[in-house]
């Protein structure tokens, strides 16, 4: 009883103007504080992302270039928005341009993953494929004497053939992928990311069937 008469007049001295109500400019301001905080989030966690991508040897000078221009214009782009957001009069406003930054940028859902997909694409067909098929190269000769080892071996060919078929042109197709691609197909990147995988198993067998052949000659 005692707390339904407390709530009753807690309504009522609210209700006369005893108890402030929420002003407009409490709506704003907490905008404007949740939107400044999640615009430094993503500017930090970007900063990152151009560091490891500057960091990445694998990456080719291309894909460098396009993956800083986005990150560069994904930072400016959200950094306005900041400005626009403290400039704001209204809750409205503030809270439509707030929206921008998950709608316009997708900072963690695109542009983060992208620049991680796109060196680990690089680093396959830069790296990890090269090397195998110059391990190839050398066993093939090899192999012709012992049937077990040329086996071995043309399963390792299949293995590189299709991880090769597979990695071609999938850096770029990551890149492709832009904040508005990703709003009209959510598993755009996932569905690259299979296809990544998948290729990472294969060479992973390759290597393993070279050292077979490897075992094979001895």
């Amino acid at each position: 009883m005692l707390s339904f008469t407390v709530g009753v007049l807690i309504a009522a001295t609210a209700a006369t103007g005893l108890v402030p109500a929420a002003q407009p400019s409490d709506a704003l301001a907490a905008i404007q504080d949740r939107a400044a905080q999640a615009i430094s989030l993503r500017d930090d966690a970007l900063a990152v992302a151009g560091d490891r991508v500057d960091a990445n040897t694998y990456l080719t000078n291309a894909h460098r270039t396009e993956l800083n221009a986005t990150i560069g214009s994904t930072r400016s782009g959200i950094a306005a928005i900041g400005v626009d957001i403290a400039a704001a009069t209204t809750a409205k406003q503030a809270g439509q341009e707030f929206s921008k930054v998950f709608t316009d940028y997708r900072v963690y859902a695109v542009v983060i993953p992208q620049a991680a997909y796109v060196g680990a694409a690089d680093r396959l067909t830069e790296s990890a494929i090269p090397k195998l098929e110059k391990a190839y190269a050398t066993l093939e000769p090899l192999a012709t004497k012992d049937p077990a080892a040329a086996a071995d071996l043309a399963t390792m060919r299949t293995a590189l053939d299709t991880a090769t078929q597979l990695t071609d042109g999938l850096a770029d197709d990551f890149l492709a992928v832009t904040p508005s691609v990703y709003d009209a197909n959510h598993t755009a990147l996932a569905n690259l990311r299979i296809d990544l995988h998948k290729a990472s198993v294969q060479l992973r067998d390759a290597a393993a069937y070279a050292q077979d052949v490897v075992q094979d000659l001895r």
